[in-house]
Formats: structure tokens, sequence, C-alpha cells
């Protein structure tokens, strides 16, 4: 399992400079041409990791970058969420996600609970999951 928490920039003009930015340098979606991963899981908390304007794209960018780099399952935003926000919904992610719960549905749980709490949609329902075996049942 990899999970990062941080800046993530997705370049509409060109899609294969989208990165996630580290206190060094940025990791672009040309530098996962290079890696192998062996990851079950990798979370990219960070905005718009998955997306073209707001809508789940795995033409180019990070989601599908880290797919062929051998991630099974991502979990990734389509829009930006304010850091609190996102504290909040991964960690109902990762309490549903270790009593067993496969990834989109550990999310779910996680969606389900910031709504029961009062949460507007902008600040849980960017997170989806992609990759092996993820289906409508991954919907909230």
């Amino acid at each position: 399992m990899i999970h990062f928490a941080g800046h993530g920039t997705f370049r509409e003009d060109n899609p294969l400079f989208s990165s996630l930015r580290f206190h060094d340098g940025e990791l672009l979606f040309l530098d996962l041409e290079d890696l192998r991963l062996r990851a079950d899981l990798v979370v990219l908390s960070a905005c718009r990791t998955g997306n073209a304007r707001g809508e789940l794209h795995l033409g180019t960018g990070l989601s599908r970058g880290f797919l062929r780099a051998g991630a099974r399952n991502l979990v990734v935003s389509l829009w930006p969420v304010g850091d609190e926000a996102a504290r909040r919904v991964m960690g109902g992610f990762y309490r549903a996600y270790a009593a067993g719960n496969p990834p989109a549905e550990a999310l779910r749980r996680a969606g389900l609970a910031a709504r029961a709490e009062g949460a507007h949609p902008a600040d849980w329902a960017s997170f989806q999951v992609v990759g092996v075996g993820v289906g409508e049942e991954s919907l909230v």
C-alpha cells in the first residue's frame, strides 16, 4: 500500500506533466513510466489526481500512470478537497479498509458516514476508486 497526502496538479494543457509535489521536487506522470509497483492499493489524497474538468480521466495523467506502473487499485480525487475534509474521509476509509472491506466498499462507507454527519458532498464525493474489479458497487 502506498499513501500520498499532499499537492497534486492535473495539467489540462499537457496531462503528461501532471504531478505530485514533494518537498524536494515533483513526481510527474512521465516519471511513472519507469516505475514498477506491486501495490494492491495506492491512495492519492491530493487535488485532481484522477480528473480533467471534474471527470474521471484514465486516458492520461496520474491515474493511468499508477495503473500502468502496477497499482491494482487507486483512490483518486476529481476536484480539490480541503485538508480537514480529506483527513476525515481518509480516516473513515482506512477504518473500513482495516476492517476487511475492499477499497470501493471502504470508500463507500466513508462517504456514507461523512454524509450522515452532515458534510457537504463537495467534501467527500470527490474521492473515487479505480482499478481491478471496481464497478458500480463503488458508488455512494
